[in-house]
């Protein structure tokens, strides 16, 4: 028999859902629900990443954008710092998105934050953060449900105690 290869995904889905709810203290009706001016039916316009395509992915000035053109829902992605903090970056490493290089486990809250997250995008974005969690929960609070992606098992408690 084969074995059920989307089992381990299962708790990560779960706590998807669960995060959502709880970051927008909005619980489902039916699959999903929206406040706030947002629509309930299908499709979605989802901004992955926030607005990724104005902007660089996951950062301040995408998660504004995405709001700003009244996305339904934001996705972000969520890694720990080597201190603890969860942080909104997609890769393992900086390199890609930052003027830094190493991965993000390894950093710390302080080091991540001397990163330009903007420049690779834009010279109009030079300067731009990588965010913490709480920062755009913040900016997101009662203004547009979060997606949030835990890209290391690490990140699932000090995720969900920030959250609650």
């Amino acid at each position: 028999m084969k074995p059920k290869y989307y089992l381990p995904f299962i708790p990560i889905i779960a706590i998807m859902f669960f995060l959502i709810s709880v970051a927008n203290a909005e619980y489902f009706s039916g699959l999903l629900s929206f406040s706030n001016n947002q629509r309930s039916e299908f499709p979605y316009v989802i901004a992955h990443r926030g607005a990724s395509s104005l902007a660089p992915e996951n950062t301040l000035a995408a998660i504004n954008k995405a709001i700003e053109l009244n996305a339904d829902l934001i996705e972000i992605d969520v890694h720990l710092t080597r201190d603890g903090h969860p942080v909104v970056i997609h890769d393992k490493t900086v390199g890609r998105t930052t003027s830094g290089s190493g991965k993000v486990s390894r950093l710390s809250l302080t080091q991540l934050k001397q990163l330009d997250a903007g420049s690779w995008f834009g010279e109009h974005f030079k300067g731009e953060k990588i965010p913490t969690l709480e920062e755009v929960l913040l900016i997101c609070q009662n203004r547009i449900p979060l997606l949030v992606e835990l890209k290391s098992t690490d990140a699932t408690i000090p995720t969900i105690d920030l959250i609650k």
